[in-house]
């Protein structure tokens, strides 16, 4: 959390923590730790975005720790996707723009298109019903799934 807010080294291979701070509270670690025991934290990822919508403080009321699954399914890999939106490829040997989505590893191809703006509805059309059906595996962990409606409301935005 420290290393991803303040690092510049660590920043200028993940962009995406550009701008990231940790609440006062926090950078007093026994406030952090008293927060975290009190979670379910053990074999967890330690989360800000699914709470906070893009919020770029850690703090106790936007962050979660959730299965490395479950945050590898909202990561948005903007650093390795190149010039397209996300889940969107131009396949060079068929000339059209390919969308795919990945989720527990497995790899779903929702067919090609002739434009960018075709593949990319299509595919946040399907991970933001991916999303919305892995919510109802957290019903009985209100914040995740509450968090888990949120963010797939924001994906079919």
């Amino acid at each position: 959390m420290l290393e991803r807010s303040y690092s510049e080294k660590y920043k200028e291979n993940n962009p995406s923590y550009e701008n990231c701070s940790v609440c006062s509270e926090w950078l007093i670690f026994c406030n952090f730790r008293a927060w975290m025991i009190v979670q379910s934290w053990e074999g967890k990822a330690l989360d800000k975005d699914i709470l906070g919508g893009g919020r770029k403080e850690y703090s106790p009321e936007f962050c979660i720790f959730i299965p490395q699954a479950l945050n590898n399914l909202l990561t948005d890999n903007a650093r390795s996707r190149g010039i397209h939106p996300q889940g969107v490829y131009f396949d060079k040997q068929g000339g059209k723009f390919k969308a795919q989505c990945s989720a527990n590893g497995k790899i779903t191809n929702l067919g090609r298109f002739l434009t960018v703006s075709e593949a990319e509805a299509a595919y946040k059309t399907f991970k933001s019903d991916l999303i919305r059906k892995t919510a109802e595996d957290y019903k009985l962990e209100e914040r995740i799934y509450i968090g888990l409606i949120l963010a797939s409301e924001r994906v079919a935005a």
